[in-house]
C-alpha cells in the first residue's frame, strides 16, 4: 500500500487500544471507535465504583446497628 511509516503506527496504535478495550469488554464481538469504547469503559467504571460505594455505605450502616 501507499502508507506511510507513521500513518502504520497510527493504525498500529488504534488496533491496540481497540484490542486493549476488547480484553476489558464482556462481548468482544461489538465493535466501537476509540471514543465509544473508552465512553463505555468509564461508563462501566462509574457504575462499578458507585455499587461499590454502595456496599460499603451498606457494611458500615451493618456494623454500627450491631
Amino acid at each position: 500500500e501507499d502508507l506511510t511509516e507513521k500513518e502504520l503506527d497510527q493504525i498500529h496504535c488504534y488496533y491496540e487500544k481497540l484490542a486493549d478495550f476488547a480484553e476489558e469488554d464482556e462481548d468482544i464481538h461489538a465493535s466501537h471507535s476509540i471514543d465509544a469504547a473508552k465512553r463505555n469503559q468509564n461508563r462501566k467504571h462509574e457504575t462499578f465504583k458507585n455499587k461499590h460505594e454502595l456496599w460499603l455505605q451498606e457494611q458500615k450502616q451493618k456494623k454500627e446497628s450491631m
